[in-house]
């Protein structure tokens, strides 16, 4: 007797995620688990959860035994989840784009005009280059005042500190052009009327320049949250001083769930700076 090759496939699938010193025991007992059940089936016993239930059971046992007594939202906080995504994300991206067709392009129109430039005075490849390059240019530039702006109010120290806020700089600076050029171009060519492909042309080219802007002001108020030795998105957010007290003006007091130290992050936008203080190893003991 042998239990639906569907389901002993899906569950083997699940033991993958298992971490390798509890496979075989893991296994075992969801093997066990589906046979009873088939057991059952085949004696035309009544049933109340069918394969499908069980294999969702042992995905979900499969998850928590890597994970172990670790909150998920963990992996939410870590610095590596952003390039994580990230990397996804272009992934995504160049998958449905057929490999970032329209960018190759662009690269080899502009190849072409150095190579095999025109001598008539004009040539119409620059215009479309301009067309693409010049709001891309003209994001990116405000992008970046937004975000060297934005610097002046951080107090991290060491190349890390600053590696990982020019990483997500980076990522933003990259993704939301690809994305306005990859995707914009697929959604124009189905726009029939030219004065309705201009006008949406335009406002991607707004929209472009807002996401750009609010991208770099979400790496500034992501760092500024972060642990100022670890990186983790810090924790435990809580409230303290009053907005009418010059001397315990209003802040949001967070820590890191490693230990290293605690945050008050100034509630006032101007003029008033993030306190960091570093913990020693004798308070590690109570994030553990």
């Amino acid at each position: 007797m042998r239990a639906p090759p569907g389901c002993r496939a899906l569950i083997r699938i699940a033991s993958w995620i298992v971490p390798s010193r509890l496979r075989s025991t893991w296994l075992a007992d969801r093997y066990a688990e589906l046979f009873g059940w088939w057991y059952l089936v085949e004696r035309g016993e009544p049933v109340r959860d069918g394969g499908p239930a069980i294999c969702r059971r042992a995905f979900a046992d499969a998850f928590a035994e890597r994970l172990g007594d670790r909150d998920p939202r963990q992996i939410v906080r870590a610095p590596m989840f952003v390039p994580i995504v990230a990397g996804a994300f272009l992934i995504l991206l160049g998958l449905f784009s057929h490999g970032f067709a329209v960018t190759r392009w662009i690269v080899s129109v502009a190849h072409d005009m150095r190579v095999n430039p025109s001598h008539d005075g004009y040539d119409w490849r620059g215009d479309r280059i301009f067309l693409y390059a010049a709001p891309v240019l003209l994001a990116l530039s405000t992008g970046l005042t937004t975000l060297g702006i934005g610097c002046l109010s951080l107090r991290g120290r060491g190349w890390r500190y600053w590696g990982f806020l020019a990483l997500k700089a980076l990522a933003v600076a990259v993704i939301l052009p690809l994305l306005w050029i990859e995707a914009g171009t697929a959604i124009r060519v189905h726009i029939r009327p030219e004065g309705g492909r201009i006008i949406f042309g335009l406002a991607t080219v707004v929209l472009l320049i807002v996401a750009t802007v609010r991208g770099m002001i979400w790496c500034v108020a992501d760092q500024r949250r972060r642990c100022r030795a670890c990186l983790r998105r810090l924790i435990m957010p809580v409230r303290i001083g009053s907005w009418g007290s010059l001397f315990e003006p209003s802040a949001t007091e967070m820590l890191c769930e490693d230990g290293h130290g605690a945050l008050a992050l100034s509630d006032a936008e101007t003029n008033v700076q993030d306190r960091w203080t570093r913990l020693d190893e004798s308070w590690k003991a109570l994030f553990r």
